[in-house]
């Protein structure tokens, strides 16, 4: 049997892949067999984000971050652990080559920072109203992370509030820890109704997560 993932340049699921190994291994333990194949999505509204409301049909199950209190997804969530928020900062803004262990809220006075809108996700809006405290921070709405707003960000110098998950967000940009206490959830999303091959997966991470 085979579980299709969603991947993508900005959710390429690395969390669950590392995971991957255990899981599989806990299924051959119990005579189960499991085949992953990736399957790689774009970034763009139609894409990956789209997928999320149809598993089951392109592919079987995604990776991402999600937020407890808005699920707007008709699926279940498995959490596999929970990430800090770091901000974005390109090359081409000076803050990027600050010997800085941590920025610290006050680095961020007077910066322009790319946040998701209001309402998606409880994480994004504790580290929004952080941020909105801070002299001079100018906040700018975004729907999605999409890979044009990192490239918009990396040529204009503005900062984004970053969701790494154990991996780089963009060539052109340092990913930088944050003196606050924010952390995002970060999940496996699955069927309401889930076929046989993805039920035993879910099983399987969720005994090895």
């Amino acid at each position: 049997m085979t579980v299709r993932l969603a991947i993508s340049m900005l959710r390429p699921a690395t969390p669950l892949l590392e995971l991957w190994p255990r899981a599989s291994a806990w299924l051959e333990q119990r005579g189960q067999h499991l085949r992953l194949e990736l399957v790689s999505m774009s970034d763009s509204p139609d894409g990956y984000m789209n997928a999320l409301d149809h598993l089951g049909e392109m592919v079987d199950v995604a990776a991402n971050g999600f937020s407890p209190e808005h699920q707007k997804y008709p699926c279940q969530v498995l959490k596999l652990g929970e990430y800090p928020l770091h901000m974005g900062v390109p090359v081409s803004n000076p803050l990027s080559a600050e010997p800085l262990p941590v920025l610290r809220l006050s680095d961020l006075e007077g910066q322009r920072i790319h946040i998701p809108q209001t309402g998606n996700n409880d994480a994004m809006d504790r580290a929004r109203d952080l941020l909105d405290k801070v002299p001079g921070v100018t906040l700018i709405d975004m729907e999605q992370y999409t890979f044009e707003e990192f490239n918009a960000c990396a040529a204009n110098g503005d900062l984004i509030v970053a969701r790494t998950f154990g991996t780089d967000i963009h060539p052109m940009m340092r990913t930088m820890p944050v003196e606050w206490n924010v952390t995002i959830d970060y999940g496996l999303f699955y069927p309401i109704n889930p076929s046989e091959a993805v039920r035993q997966f879910v099983e399987a991470m969720t005994a090895v997560r």
